[in-house]
């Protein structure tokens, strides 16, 4: 089989101490921590309490002192907690408590599900995809359905047993206690939930790490190393799983025969490309306008951008139950361009489950 491989990195810098470390980790070296110059800080506490006291004083005190984080609304856009584990002093479940106790002082308003009491100002997170729950655009005051799993909200008001949640700056929702089997308290989420996300801080206690690789990936989720914080790591934080490794190999090796296999062909298609062309001569008939013409014959908005109308059409109407076939026709697009725009809307999984009309293309 042939292989691409993935080589820049754009989530952080190119000289971010984040992908020096973590190819450190990768090649199953310790990390270099808090260098004179750098900003990859290990902060060693052996007591769990104490750690704990010291995530949240770095959280709501010291983090947004030095970053000039004025308002609640910073502090909780800017800075992450992870921990790779749920339970425990320093888990999730504890340090979601322990900030939510000491950030949230109005709690005249509350909401309580499975135990867990709920404040307008809580940071929260759609853990489970949500296609049938309506939602109002602020923007556009139009109302949508659909909320997915690792969507980020904040807790606006709640009156009469209704919370009205702002979720991922645009979408208001109307949740009752029953919707809140939906979501958890966000202030600290698990290494696992972090996956995919680009945060731009983050505090990170892997003392209780338990797979090879939750190392790597919780310190690779942060754009730049001026806010990661790091307080507790032990050795299978900081290992690569043989498995990985072994497949990593395979794939290397693949890459660089796909690469020795494609040499002739590139080689050949850039003399071809510096020969330069007659003046005068006529398109060949096979040439890339000539193609998006015909198939704008059929597809009349093949290859155009897409304006904000198109998409609110596309939203809505595959959210009512709309095919691929019928969303193709409706807004003049080939069937494999109304995939992608749903994928860049809803996320890759809204391709995956086959319950979905989306699959039913008509044929």
């Amino acid at each position: 089989f042939h292989v691409t491989r993935l080589t820049d990195i754009y989530r952080q810098k190119e000289d971010s101490q984040i992908i020096i470390n973590s190819i450190h980790i990768k090649h199953g070296e310790m990390p270099i921590l808090n260098a004179e110059k750098g900003n990859f800080y290990y902060i060693p506490e052996n007591n769990a309490a104490k750690t704990a006291d010291i995530i949240v004083d770095l959280v709501l005190e010291r983090i947004p002192k030095y970053k000039k984080l004025s308002d609640t609304d910073s502090i909780l856009k800017s800075i992450q907690v992870l921990s790779p584990m749920k339970k425990g002093t320093c888990g999730t479940i504890e340090l979601n408590q322990r900030i939510q106790n000491r950030l949230i002082q109005n709690k005249r308003e509350e909401l309580v599900y499975a135990g867990i009491s709920y404040y307008p100002g809580d940071k929260i997170i759609q853990i489970k995809n949500d296609y049938n729950i309506e939602y109002e655009d602020i923007t556009t005051k139009l109302k949508y359905k659909g909320l997915f799993n690792g969507e980020i909200g904040i807790i606006l008001g709640i009156r009469d047993g209704i919370a009205q949640i702002l979720f991922d700056d645009s979408k208001i929702v109307h949740y009752s206690s029953a919707n809140f089997e939906n979501v958890s308290l966000a202030y600290c989420l698990t290494v696992h939930k972090s996956q995919g996300m680009t945060l731009d801080a983050a505090k990170i206690d892997l003392r209780k790490a338990f797979v090879e690789g939750m190392g790597y990936v919780a310190l690779s989720r942060v754009r730049d190393l001026d806010n990661l914080y790091l307080y507790g790591i032990n050795r299978k934080a900081l290992a690569v799983s043989p498995d990985a490794l072994a497949i990593d190999e395979v794939l290397q090796r693949a890459s660089s025969e796909a690469a020795k296999h494609y040499r002739p062909m590139l080689e050949d298609m850039k003399r071809k490309q510096s020969v330069p062309k007659k003046s005068g001569k006529k398109p060949q008939s096979g040439s890339w306008q000539q193609k998006i013409a015909k198939m704008r014959e059929t597809y009349p908005k093949a290859y155009m951008p897409w304006e904000k109308a198109d998409d609110d059409t596309l939203k809505q109407e595959f959210l009512q139950g709309a095919t691929i076939q019928q969303l193709s026709q409706k807004l003049g697009r080939h069937e494999g361009s109304i995939k992608m725009r749903l994928q860049k809307h809803f996320g890759e999984d809204v391709l995956g489950s086959s319950s979905n009309p989306i699959f039913d293309t008509g044929g």
